[in-house]
């Protein structure tokens, strides 16, 4: 009887069975290809951490961003200093972004980070300035990271 009904149904089986294992082999490459995804991602924003920082190192007079004992009034933050700043903004940003689409882990020290680098007068001012123009979203995961102990 089980034969005799397996016979019958032999092509709706076999359809079944390859609907089946194209979905199987789909769900594999879908997770292989989101993995490939992950490193592209991690090597990119590697490629333009270094990048950036190249910039800087490339403009010593940048380096008064992180002078704790700046005195902005006497020395108040330049045009380049504003952008270089709003640079490493925007990289945080793309990486917070993808994080949230889940293509990147952020570092695990990434508040400590974060409060280091503005805890300097002249990287805190530039923040002040800047993170108007950027998403609420954004500013209160920095904030959020700034005020973490």
């Amino acid at each position: 009887m089980l034969t005799t009904w397996t016979i019958e149904r032999w092509k709706e089986i076999f359809e079944f069975g390859g609907t089946l294992g194209a979905l199987l082999f789909t769900g594999i490459a879908l997770h292989i290809d989101a993995r490939v995804r992950r490193a592209e991602t991690i090597i990119e924003i590697t490629k333009q951490h270094r990048e950036l920082w190249m910039y800087f190192y490339d403009r010593p007079h940048l380096a008064r961003l992180f002078d704790m004992n700046r005195d902005l009034k006497a020395h108040p933050l330049t045009d380049e200093e504003v952008h270089f700043v709003n640079f490493l903004l925007n990289h945080l940003r793309a990486t917070f972004y993808a994080r949230i689409a889940r293509i990147f882990v952020q570092p695990e020290c990434l508040s400590e980070d974060m409060k280091g680098f503005f805890s300097y007068p002249a990287t805190r001012a530039a923040w002040e300035k800047q993170k108007r123009s950027h998403e609420r979203k954004f500013v209160a995961f920095v904030e959020l990271n700034l005020a973490a102990d």
